[in-house]
């Protein structure tokens, strides 16, 4: 991606466009960049991450998201892989229901 994307995203019916977007079967990721605006009158850009996870429940799809900064991706990825990891440790759980 260009800086010029950061800097200047995409705007549909006054709403800010992802500037990157994944999906991972039923999890879907998408960055959106924000702009702040400081006391002194000067703006930085920042980004928020979408995380989303979809499903179907009977003739509905159903969907969840939660939204990050980008402090706390490396955070909520340390314990997903750690959660993850003691799933093979504890021989009790399982995958299939």
């Amino acid at each position: 991606m260009s800086d010029a994307v950061a800097e200047t995203p995409a705007q549909t019916k006054g709403k800010t466009q992802p500037i990157f977007k994944r999906k991972f079967g039923s999890i879907s990721i998408a960055l959106f960049p924000r702009e702040i605006k400081k006391d002194d009158g000067t703006t930085f850009t920042t980004y928020s991450f979408a995380l989303q996870k979809s499903w179907k429940k009977g003739d509905q799809w159903e969907e969840r998201e939660i939204s990050l900064d980008r402090k706390e991706i490396l955070p909520v990825m340390t314990a997903l892989q750690e959660a993850f990891s003691a799933s093979y440790l504890d021989s009790s759980v399982s995958d299939e229901e």
